[in-house]
């Protein structure tokens, strides 16, 4: 029996492939930022448990048959979006966010009053200076 090895073969351009669903996921997490941002004091500000931040999102944007309404839709914005690439962008986008305040309190650089003087993006993996509102 021949064994073949493929190690020396080089595959070029492959990484394109997720080009768009990069982009989309990118596109999600900028969602959740602005979510998380928007309903920080009343329900991301205190959670006690690493996941409790998937369940507080999920329930202000996601809509069930138990749960017709809610404040923010979601599945409108990103249809057919996978539930486990969901939970991974809410999980991102509390990262994020939960950093800015915590950078303020520990001595951070943002110089101002309101930890999102400067808000995080999903684009870079940066703060993207935007006006305050």
């Amino acid at each position: 029996m021949k064994i073949t090895s493929t190690y020396s073969v080089r595959l070029r351009n492959f990484n394109r492939v997720f080009d768009d669903t990069v982009e989309v996921y990118r596109h999600a997490v900028d969602y959740f930022i602005e979510l998380v941002i928007a309903n920080w004091n009343t329900h991301f500000a205190n959670l006690s448990r690493a996941n409790d931040c998937i369940r507080v999102a999920e329930g202000l944007s996601v809509r069930t048959k138990k749960r017709l309404m809610t404040p923010y839709n979601f599945c409108h914005d990103f249809m057919k979006f996978p539930s486990y690439l969901r939970r991974v962008a809410i999980k991102a986008a509390y990262g994020h966010t939960w950093s800015a305040p915590r950078l303020q309190v520990f001595g951070g650089f943002f110089g101002y009053n309101s930890p999102w003087r400067a808000r995080p993006c999903a684009s870079s993996i940066q703060y993207v200076a935007k006006p305050h509102h």
